[in-house]
């Protein structure tokens, strides 16, 4: 009877609660997939940071502040990787850091969560939601009492937005003005 409760209480779902998280760097990317003609160009940001309050009983009372290292972007495409940090795409060495930074977040009716942000690249912010949903990944720690989830989201952003493309790039007509950034990270409570 009690290996009949016990599978029982394993199978309850395990809820997120209000916390604080830290990213998890090792477990977590943020990569971004851009078309140059029919090819896809994809590359990936891997130093970033954030501080992350999040609720999702009350996620009108969350915050989020993400900091991407911009300097550390790679490419496996090797024009991508040698233009990217450039003055006329990141200008890495002027602009080392992107941020996102949202203090308000609301559920919507599929369960996914949109953040109400501003992404700030090149100097440049410009409003913009982001689209996310949350899992938790094996329960809570029962030694630690943390609990850990994981984020996965899609943040589309229009690169000529924050002037990432200047000069002869900043034509349309190779390099798509789009860029899809995926954001998939692995979360612990504190």
């Amino acid at each position: 009877m009690r290996r009949i409760v016990l599978w029982l209480l394993l199978l309850l779902p395990v809820t997120v609660q209000a916390a604080n998280w830290s990213i998890i760097p090792e477990k977590s990317r943020i990569e971004f997939t851009a078309m140059y003609g029919k090819d896809k160009i994809v590359g990936q940001f891997p130093k970033f940071s954030g501080d992350i309050l999040f609720d999702p009983e009350n996620p009108e009372r969350s915050k989020i502040q993400m900091r991407v290292d911009i300097v550390s972007v790679t490419s496996e495409d090797k024009d991508a990787q040698t233009y990217l940090p450039m003055a006329e795409w990141f200008a890495a060495k002027q602009f080392p850091e992107a941020r996102y930074d949202a203090d308000h977040v609301k559920k919507l009716e599929d369960g996914s969560f949109e953040a109400q942000g501003n992404l700030t690249i090149r100097d440049k912010t410009v409003p913009m939601p982001f689209r996310f949903t949350l899992s938790t990944i094996a329960g809570q720690d029962k030694d630690t009492g943390k609990q850990y989830a994981r984020v996965n989201g899609n943040l589309p952003i229009n690169r000529l937005d924050f002037g990432v493309g200047q000069g002869e790039w900043a034509a349309t007509d190779i390099i798509a003005n789009g860029v899809q950034v995926q954001i998939n990270i692995e979360v612990v409570s504190q």
